[in-house]
Formats: C-alpha cells, sequence, structure tokens
C-alpha cells in the first residue's frame, strides 16, 4: 500500500514535505488583534516545485500585507485584480522566475502559490491580518486555525476551488507550529487561559507576552481566552488618506446594556451531526452540550430533534419541553452515535426548515444545529438558510470546526455561533447560546455622529445583550464629539476617543465597504486603493530569478497535505492539551473514502495515494489480458504489425482526449501539462518537443504548438474542445498565423520522418 505523504508525489517518485513550519505572532490591544504568520517553505527534492498551500485564517480576519524573504532577497507583494494577478503569475512562471500569489478562496480559506522553488531553496511568506474581536458575555474569544479536516462534496464544484487548490489530509505528517502573542493595556489583567494548549507567560513593560510551550503542531485549532471582563464602550480613530485630505476612519465599538427583555417562550429545532467525521471527540461534545437542555428548556418550549449524516432521522417530533418531553430528549442522548454516513448538511437544513410546530406554539422558530461544519457547498447552504425564515443559532465543535460556514450561517440569519473545542465546558457553551437565542431583541437603532458623515456601517436590527457591536465611520474631518449608538430611544456613547496614527482602521473600514458594495468595478477600484485581497483581487510579488538561474518555467506540482485534526472521526483524542507526539502507522495511516463505514473498517489510502494522476490518466491493465509472466514463453503467435498512420491517430486521440479532460475538471494550461506529462502518451511526443525547444521555445509553448497541431492533423472525432482549444491559444498569444505554419512543419519533420 502506498502512503499519503506532505506534497504530492513527484514523476520521478520522490517526496517530501515542503512546509517546514507556521510561525504566529500576534499583538491585541483593545479589540484590535494583529498577527503576522510566517509559511516557511523548503525544497528538499531534486525537482524545481511549484507549491499550493491551502489554508484557513481567522473568521473575520482582513489580510494586510505580504513579504516574501528568498535568497537573500525581501520583496512585498502589491495587490491587483485577480485576473491580472493571476497572468502576471503564470508568465513569471513560464520566465523562469519565482512568483508568489496569494488569494481568498472564500471568507475564511485562502491559498497561496510558490511558482518555482528550486531544489535546497528556502522561502518564507509573512502574512499580516487584522481581525475585529468582541466582548461576549464577559469574555474574549480569539481563534487562530491552523488545519483544514477532510470535507464532504466537491470542492471544485460547490466551492470554486481549483483542482490543485483542494486540500488533503494526512495522519502521517506533522508541521511545527509556534506562536507568541502580545497582550497590551487593561486586557493584560483578564483571567487568561487557553484550552488548546500549554501557554508560557512574561511580564512586559505594557502588558504580557505569551508563548506556546513544548512541541506544537498544524492539528488544532489555537484559542485564547479572556475571562472577567467588563465591556466597554469606546472609538479609535485615524487617518483616511487614501479616501481624501484630511479624511478620519472611526471604529465606534458599544457594549449596550439591554434590559427589559421577557423570557419568552420559544420553537426549538434541534439538529445534530451523526456523520462519521464526528465520531470520538465531537460526539462526547455534541451529547455534553445537549445534556445541558434538560434545565434550559422551559415547559412552554416546544422542540424537535433530528439527527443527519447522509440520510436524516427524526428522533423526536415537534413536542411541549415538559419534564416527560425532556425525560425523552435525555434518553435519546445516551445512545446517539455519528453513525449516519457522510455530511448531508443542506439537505438536512432543508428537512428541518419544512418542519412544522403546532399551532398555538411560538410564531418564529430557532435552529440549534451542533456540527462540525465540514462540508464544501458553504455559500449553497447559507443562500438557502437566508431566506428560510430560520435563525440559526450554531456550536461549532471538534478541534477545528469549519468556523467560516457556521458564523456565516448565523450571521446571514440572525443567530449566533459559538465554538468549542474537546477542552471546554459544553454546558456552559449550550448555555451561552440559549441565552442568546431567548433574548436576542429586533431593536430600532441609529448611529448619532457629531460630524458630516462620508459612509459609515448600518446599524443593527437585532442585538444581544453584554455583547459588543461594531460600526465604522469615515468623517471628512476629526470627530468633535464621541459617537452614540440609540437603541430603542436609549442613547449609548462611546467613552472616549482614542486616535491612532495607524491607517489599519481605515482598511478595515474599506473591507465592510466593499463587502456592501454590490458594483463590482466599484469594488475592485477600492481594494486597489486600500490594497486589501478580495474576491477581485489578490495579492502578488515576482522575485526575479539572474538569466543564469532561471529554471525551464515547467515546475513540479506540490500541493502541501494538512494535518488530520486531533480527535477528526474518532482517530485518537484532542482531550487534553498536550499536543500528539507522533502519529502511528495503522491501518488509519490515511483518511477514509467513507465516512459511514466504522473507524476500524475505513480504508487506509486515499486518492492522494494517485493524486499524480487524474483517475483517466492511471493505466489499469486490461482484467482480461494474463500477466506477461503468464505467457508461453515457446509461443509462436505472430505479433500484429499496426500500420505507423493508424497508431499515430490513436496516440492523438489520447493526447487531446486526456488533455480535453483535465482541462474540464478545472486544471489551467500548465497544470493540465503537468499532469499530461506524467502519462507515458507523453513520451511519444518528445521529439517534437525537443524540436521546438531547440529553436528557443519554452517547454509550454511547444506543448501549446504540438496540441494545436494534433488538432488539426487528426481525421478522427477527439478534437481539441471549444474549451481546451481557448485555452491552447491564449497560452500562444498573438501569434501569426505564418509562425504556426513554420512551427507545424517542424513537429511534421520530428515526428513524421
Amino acid at each position: 500500500m502506498k502512503h499519503q505523504t506532505a506534497t504530492l508525489t513527484t514523476r520521478n517518485h520522490q517526496s517530501s514535505p515542503v512546509l517546514q513550519s507556521v510561525k504566529a505572532h500576534g499583538r491585541l490591544e483593545g479589540l484590535i488583534h494583529t498577527m503576522t504568520l510566517s509559511q516557511v517553505f523548503r525544497n528538499t527534492t531534486k525537482d524545481t516545485l511549484e507549491v499550493i498551500y491551502t489554508f484557513p485564517l481567522s473568521w473575520g480576519a482582513v489580510l494586510l500585507d505580504m513579504n516574501v524573504s528568498l535568497n537573500g532577497q525581501r520583496k512585498r507583494g502589491v495587490v491587483m485584480p485577480r485576473q491580472e494577478a493571476s497572468e502576471r503569475y503564470e508568465t513569471a512562471v513560464q520566465s523562469g522566475d519565482a512568483p508568489v500569489m496569494v488569494e481568498i478562496i472564500h471568507d475564511g480559506l485562502y491559498s497561496s502559490s510558490v511558482g518555482s522553488l528550486k531544489p535546497d531553496e528556502t522561502l518564507t511568506i509573512e502574512l499580516t491580518y487584522a481581525q475585529l474581536l468582541r466582548y461576549e458575555q464577559g469574555r474574549i474569544r480569539l481563534t487562530l486555525p491552523t488545519t483544514l479536516a477532510p470535507r464532504f462534496g466537491d470542492a471544485t464544484r460547490q466551492s470554486g476551488l481549483r483542482p490543485e487548490q483542494t486540500p488533503d489530509s494526512s495522519l502521517l505528517v506533522e508541521y511545527p507550529f509556534s506562536l507568541q502573542m502580545d497582550i497590551a493595556g487593561e486586557l493584560a489583567c483578564a483571567d487568561i487561559f487557553s484550552p488548546s494548549h500549554s501557554l508560557q507567560r512574561e511580564r512586559t513593560d505594557d502588558g504580557i507576552t505569551l508563548r506556546i510551550t513544548g512541541n506544537a503542531w498544524l492539528d488544532r485549532d489555537f484559542v485564547l481566552l479572556l475571562g472577567n471582563l467588563q465591556g466597554k464602550s469606546l472609538a479609535v480613530c485615524g487617518p483616511d488618506l487614501r479616501s481624501g485630505p484630511g479624511h478620519i476612519a472611526t471604529l465606534a465599538s458599544f457594549h449596550p446594556g439591554l434590559t427589559g427583555h421577557e423570557t419568552r417562550p420559544m420553537n426549538v429545532k434541534i439538529l445534530v451531526d451523526c456523520s462519521g467525521s464526528m465520531q470520538g471527540d465531537s460526539m462526547k461534545q455534541a451529547r455534553r452540550a445537549l445534556s445541558g437542555l434538560n434545565t434550559l428548556l422551559e415547559p412552554f418550549d416546544r422542540f424537535s430533534l433530528t439527527r443527519f449524516g447522509s440520510r436524516i432521522e427524526r428522533e423526536i417530533q415537534p413536542s411541549e419541553a415538559t419534564e416527560s418531553g425532556r425525560e425523552q430528549l435525555m434518553a435519546k442522548l445516551k445512545n446517539m452515535q455519528a453513525d449516519l454516513g457522510g455530511t448531508e448538511l443542506k439537505a438536512a437544513l432543508e428537512n428541518t426548515f419544512e418542519l412544522e410546530f403546532p399551532e398555538g406554539s411560538a410564531k418564529e422558530s430557532d435552529i440549534l444545529l451542533i456540527t462540525d461544519g465540514d462540508v464544501w457547498d458553504a455559500q449553497a447552504i447559507v443562500n438557502r438558510a437566508r431566506v428560510s425564515g430560520h435563525r440559526i443559532y450554531a456550536l461549532g465543535v471538534g478541534s477545528a470546526p469549519a468556523e467560516s460556514l457556521l458564523q456565516e450561517l448565523a450571521e446571514a440569519t440572525g443567530g449566533a455561533c459559538e465554538m468549542v473545542t474537546p477542552n471546554e465546558n459544553m454546558v456552559q457553551a449550550i448555555t451561552r447560546l440559549m441565552a442568546r437565542m431567548r433574548e436576542t431583541l429586533q431593536v430600532e437603532s441609529h448611529l448619532i455622529v457629531s460630524e458630516d458623515v462620508l459612509w459609515c456601517s448600518p446599524a443593527p436590527q437585532r442585538l444581544a445583550s453584554d455583547e459588543t457591536v461594531h460600526l465604522f465611520i469615515r468623517t471628512s474631518g476629526a470627530l468633535t464629539q464621541t459617537p452614540a449608538l440609540q437603541i430603542n430611544g436609549t442613547r449609548f456613547a462611546a467613552d472616549h476617543i482614542q486616535p491612532t496614527t495607524s491607517d489599519v482602521i481605515a482598511r478595515l473600514l474599506a473591507h465592510q465597504q466593499i463587502a456592501l458594495t454590490a458594483n463590482r468595478q466599484e469594488a475592485t477600484t477600492l481594494a486597489e486603493t486600500y490594497q486589501l485581497v478580495t474576491q477581485y483581487t489578490n495579492l502578488l510579488l515576482v522575485v526575479e530569478r539572474a538569466e543564469s538561474d532561471k529554471t525551464d518555467g515547467m515546475p513540479e506540482l506540490h500541493q502541501v497535505t494538512h494535518m488530520t485534526p486531533a480527535g477528526w472521526g474518532g482517530t485518537g483524542t484532542a482531550r487534553g492539551i498536550t499536543p500528539r507526539a507522533c502519529a502511528s502507522t495503522s491501518a488509519l495511516d490515511s483518511l477514509p473514502h467513507s465516512f459511514s463505514l466504522p473507524v476500524f473498517l475505513r480504508r487506509g489510502e486515499t486518492m492522494s495515494d494517485d493524486f499524480e494522476l487524474p483517475a483517466f490518466l492511471r493505466r489499469q491493465p486490461d482484467p482480461t489480458t494474463p500477466p506477461a509472466s503468464d505467457a508461453p514463453k515457446d509461443s509462436t503467435t505472430p505479433l500484429i504489425q499496426t500500420d505507423p498512420s493508424e497508431k499515430l491517430d490513436e496516440d492523438l486521440d489520447d493526447l487531446m482526449f486526456y488533455f480535453n479532460e483535465l482541462i474540464d475538471q478545472g486544471y489551467g494550461f500548465r497544470h493540465a501539462l503537468g499532469m499530461l506529462m506524467a502519462h507515458p502518451i507523453a513520451k511519444v511526443w518528445q521529439a517534437g518537443l525537443d524540436a521546438l525547444q531547440a529553436l528557443g521555445q519554452r517547454p509550454v509553448d511547444a506543448w501549446a504548438y504540438l496540441l494545436l497541431w494534433a488538432n488539426r492533423h487528426t481525421d478522427s472525432w477527439t478534437k481539441l474542445s471549444e474549451k481546451s482549444l481557448k485555452c491552447v491559444m491564449d497560452q500562444l498569444g498573438n501569434v501569426s498565423d505564418e509562425e504556426i505554419e513554420q512551427t507545424f512543419k517542424v513537429i511534421e519533420g520530428s515526428i513524421l520522418s
């Protein structure tokens, strides 16, 4: 059996982990958290590599900057329109230089591409982001995701990832992780605790510095809790010179103490993820959380219980939360297992939306969702939930839940979200979530500002007590009075205005403005102006190599494999905060194909064992043909002689068929060639490629000419598809018909002779 490794297998079958480590250095001051992540890559193979690393960032993180160090050079990235960045990246790779590009796939998920990393080279990408935190019921929670759990569904079709960006996971890889967190000001006096890692503390002049102790790995989210806090309303303002001379950007953070809410009856639709990925820690968390409902549900409430995976099972129909109703719920929890297959979250939510409560119960219904959120069709789920008429209160469980999906679901529906690690108190978490469910109010609110406002955040329509509300304000000059938020006739003013010389507030404001801008061109212009990575823009830099140091423009593709999250799918446990030392090699060395199987029955191989070749490119023996060793050695059966022209047509058919399939799967031109070159069919055309390269053609252009020639030469029904032909012509650019004809003669002279 082949085992999954830290990177894709190269064509000469060598493999090596390219990601060496990730280092995090953060600073928390007030409610603004800034973080610099250093991703260190080293090429220990004999091939030039193109490294693709798909990674998560914290929910609400705004990527601000990228610096790259390679061979003594340090360069800073520039934000530009996505299409332009991609084209420049491709040009740099094919020119033999070393481009680095970072792009957002969707909220919370990013991809970094290192275009050409030569053998023994080390490259470091430093990414800096900012994030707003919130006081929530007396505490602040900070999360840094470090890995991606396997997700259910089709990443390319449902989530828009390109094939080379689709992440894989393995129990056999390990990447070191280190972190330093500087906490300044009043927050340094909070009760500070990490349920995920052991921490060392050191007092500093302006606060406290935390460091992870011992060995840590990229196998779980880093979580930091700051408790025993009193929420404050304050404003931070800084220059917004990109908007105009003298313009000021202000972050007003309000902490209104809402009163007068009544204990209202609720319809609670409990929806529990019982898919295979929930085995182990996550299922235990779910049961512990739900056990708290025994005291949290009131007799006048109504509830239902549904569990889901690849199928949906209604455990309890809509019932009153009487003593007998709660006893029935507790009985169901005792035997609840993660045994329902894949995570069909969208279908489960659809089913739950349609569930009706009897007449006379509360008019509105809330969904209490407990899941790890490991699905790819996140956007479709959020879009459907937004128009469902339900509020979703999500409880994310496990050591690396998909926080971005659960936060989006809560935000889109007016609900709330709690993320809980295996080392946190589940009953307290469900208590906080149920309090939000019962006490969140519909409000009338508006912002009060002393100066003329150029732009501001929309005022909230729903609020929960004891939680922070962040609003951005852009004015033409400095504020003379503290801003205030009026809620249902009551005015809540910021305590004071804190000035800063940094432009971080202005860039955070611009990021929210972009998210609320419907016009794509306006949003792109704003993103370029404020140098922000968005769905319309990427970060790019190019390290230009000396002519003698350039590569051939066709690097091997290596995708960084993620560590399997601790405790995921029943593979060990994340209980306790001592990170694992080393994964054992066993039948669980790789991740399962089917989440519906018990852990001990899952196959020990994954699709990445053969990631080097798509399924249709993998040579499989003809089951009707006996092995060569079984053939009689003295056989006198004459060999069938094949017409060379027929053989050429067959090879042309194969070439174009394989290329069409790769392009149709979503591979770009150069990546499709990389896959194609791993197939034996590529050797047939080596003479033609050599002839073109001898005339100065780059390898990637030589392949483009060869495919174009094959498309014209063959009389077969197999031709380049319209999409494939466009890729070929885009690669060649504005080449003349005369150049094409001259190149075709070179190909024919080398292949047909």
